[in-house]
């Protein structure tokens, strides 16, 4: 029993003492580390990098990009910076510039893939990298494709062989249509190119989402035999879809028999609300693009995915005009009087 205390108190010692040179071994790392990074402090790139780059792409839609008008950057010590880009989807970076001062690659192109959705590059500006940070600034977009079902962007549409189909002689578009009381609709957002403008001002949208005119615009856009929708073919909708109508008015009731569960790149459009049943009883598929804010400065772009907004071809004095439009979260088709010039929104043509 003493020989067995005896080793468990020299053993106890040892391991007191292991513990004490272990502690002081790990002190002294510690205080080596923190010199060493204090040594090697690492600086900034000053300057700045910039991207532009187009929302929303067509598949094979491509864009060129000069390393020079990107890159605004430099090294504090006078020496040379490089730039490197990473493609969408890809893991290997392209080096443009090296830090040597070589240029390998002037430019380069981002090509939209064949793959619907949201996509990123990065493009990166970099020295020694023992004495500096990188810098990197990212380019997004969204690939987006044309038509209904199918590998278009927007699917969810339902349609068969009767389904009545119209193609604009101005530029060759063909939109689906449905019949309402014998009044022929545009089942899809009028896209033509010869007004308006496109979602976030990227042209490969006018074909997925329509365009946004301002009734100025959109009194004149639809095609040769079509014509902006007046109050009296809404009492005859209104009249199809059993609900009650009051000219320039709001319509209870009708929302979501107008409203279609289509998806944008596999996203439900109509976001689901316990108070709204969407059945699309009308045939017209209206989905919500939101609406367009029209100033000295251009278009500001405003709820997607919340509303959807039809101008009518009814004034109420000079400068302001009917507007139809529902929101997600209630089944109001709701009137609005809205300047002519200073909002955009999309248009749905009729045809007697």
């Amino acid at each position: 029993m003493r020989i067995f205390a005896l080793y468990m108190n020299i053993s106890g010692r040892m391991h007191l003492y292991r513990k004490i040179i272990l502690a002081a071994v790990c002190f002294a790392t510690l205080l080596t580390a923190c010199k060493k990074e204090e040594d090697t402090t690492k600086e900034y790139l000053t300057g700045t990098l910039s991207i532009s780059m187009p929302g929303y792409l067509k598949p094979g839609d491509s864009k060129t990009f000069n390393v020079a008008d990107l890159a605004v950057l430099s090294r504090t010590d006078g020496g040379n910076v490089g730039y490197y880009v990473s493609y969408p989807g890809q893991k290997v970076n392209d080096t443009l510039w090296t830090e040597s001062g070589k240029h390998i690659k002037d430019q380069f192109v981002i090509t939209a893939p064949d793959t619907l959705g949201y996509m990123s590059f990065t493009f990166c500006g970099f020295g020694d990298e023992d004495l500096y940070y990188s810098k990197s600034v990212s380019g997004n977009f969204t690939v987006v494709k044309a038509g209904v079902n199918g590998t278009s962007s927007m699917t969810g549409y339902a349609i068969d062989d009767k389904t009545p189909k119209f193609t604009d002689p101005r530029d060759g578009r063909e939109y689906l249509a449905t019949d309402v009381n014998g009044t022929l609709w545009m089942r899809q957002n009028l896209c033509w190119e010869g007004a308006g403008k496109p979602y976030m001002d990227s042209p490969a949208t006018s074909d997925v989402f329509g365009r946004y005119y301002t009734w100025e615009e959109a009194r004149t856009a639809c095609p040769d035999g079509w014509r902006l929708p007046l109050e009296s073919d809404w009492a005859k909708l209104c009249e199809a879809m059993g609900v009650s109508f009051t000219p320039k008015a709001d319509i209870p009731g009708l929302a979501g028999k107008l409203m279609e569960n289509i998806s944008f790149n596999d996203t439900r459009m109509w976001e689901f609300n316990r108070e709204v049943k969407v059945t699309n009883q009308s045939g017209l598929s209206a989905v919500p693009t939101g609406y367009a804010l029209v100033d000295a400065d251009g278009y500001t772009f405003c709820d997607f995915y919340n509303y959807a907004a039809f101008w009518t071809g009814d004034e109420f004095d000079a400068g302001t005009a009917l507007l139809r439009y529902m929101y997600y979260n209630s089944e109001i088709v709701f009137a609005g009087k809205i300047s002519k010039t200073d909002f955009a929104t999309t248009v749905r043509c009729v045809k007697d």
